[in-house]
């Protein structure tokens, strides 16, 4: 299985696999200085209690901080391990970080580290959590970029290439995710940045390989494009770099590509029952869903527009056996909620009136 990321295009449906390359802004939002580190190579989420973990290989350590980048704490790094990469997984509560000699590490938040038994091609890093148990994406920092995909259980492989437009430069950071089509579940989507040409590198999975959509520049003008990684809502993108002034910061990010696709008219659900159900269609200024599930899986519930555009994710993570209601708030439409579970994915349309 693979990847990808998302576009959320202020237009109507449309697909990701358009020939040619699209315009993908960046706005950025916020941006801190990150005066207690020495460095920063990598940046990730860990999904509870919604923190960044930063890696600065100049300080040995893994500096953890609030979703505003303000100090909250710090694990020491192996001994003598350069890399580019920095993940941690909900899956199994672990920071994984690799090294420029080809080894891949984990640790459960303490300054005790494990050898992964599974080699490493040494740059970005990302898991992609809707899969059970979590896979683990890495790509290889110089030219020809491949990509690879590691389960954690079975420790098998795959390996894709990244095709690019004659760009040699060094990737250094990576974020994935899912795109909620519904023809086919789930197509994949990556964001990359290189590190001394300063680009960002957008990529869609297609049935068996991928292709480069866009290359944008780095918002700010930086002497080195360093880690990404997405926000706790999946919403916005955390991105480190050196700036011109030599000093390191991280970048709160709104991009264009990043909520993950839109809903295609031709589109069905692909459950073979029924999970989510709507107290009122039509609703009155609130829409009240309540899921129904039968067994302990990893869910996400995520609102769009009539435009295909995405509104609210009202929530991603795993979820017990039973009932889960979740209310939505929102300006009178049309809208379609859609729910994943594992490779499951089921599409509710409905109504908000005043």
């Amino acid at each position: 299985m693979i990847l990808s990321i998302l576009v959320l295009i202020s237009q109507p449906a449309y697909s990701l696999l358009d020939s040619g390359l699209q315009g993908i802004p960046i706005e950025v939002l916020n941006t801190w200085e990150i005066d207690y580190a020495s460095d920063i190579q990598d940046v990730t989420w860990v999904s509870y209690p919604y923190y960044l973990a930063i890696r600065s290989n100049g300080d040995g350590k893994i500096y953890l901080a609030d979703m505003q980048c303000n100090y909250q704490g710090e694990i020491a790094l192996p001994d003598s391990v350069e890399g580019f990469g920095l993940a941690y997984t909900y899956w199994n509560e672990m920071y994984y970080i690799n090294s420029l000699s080809n080894q891949i590490y984990y640790s459960d938040g303490s300054d005790s580290w494990a050898s992964f038994p599974q080699s490493s091609l040494g740059a970005g890093m990302d898991f992609l959590e809707c899969e059970n148990p979590a896979l683990l994406y890495e790509v290889s920092p110089f030219s020809p970029h491949s990509l690879c995909s590691t389960d954690l259980v079975t420790l098998e492989n795959e390996y894709y290439d990244m095709p690019g437009t004659g760009f040699n430069d060094e990737i250094t950071g990576l974020t994935v995710g899912t795109m909620v089509t519904l023809d086919e579940w789930p197509p994949y989507a990556i964001i990359a940045t290189t590190r001394n040409s300063h680009e960002f590198l957008f990529y869609t999975y297609d049935s068996s390989e991928y292709d480069l959509v866009a290359v944008e520049d780095c918002p700010i003008p930086v002497e080195e494009s360093l880690g990404l990684t997405r926000s706790w809502d999946c919403i916005k993108i955390y991105w480190s770099y050196r700036g011109t002034d030599g000093k390191y910061y991280i970048s709160l990010l709104n991009i264009d590509f990043f909520y993950f696709g839109g809903i295609e008219d031709e589109a069905g659900s692909t459950t073979e029952q029924s999970y989510l159900s709507i107290e009122s269609n039509p609703a009155y200024g609130c829409a009240i869903f309540s899921l129904h599930l039968p067994a302990y899986n990893l869910v996400s519930l995520m609102i769009y527009d009539i435009s295909g555009r995405a509104v609210e994710e009202i929530y991603r993570g795993p979820l017990e056996t039973g009932d889960t209601q979740w209310s939505f708030s929102a300006p009178a439409g049309m809208y379609t909620a859609i729910l994943r579970c594992e490779n499951e994915v089921e599409s509710l349309k409905f109504v908000i009136n005043d």
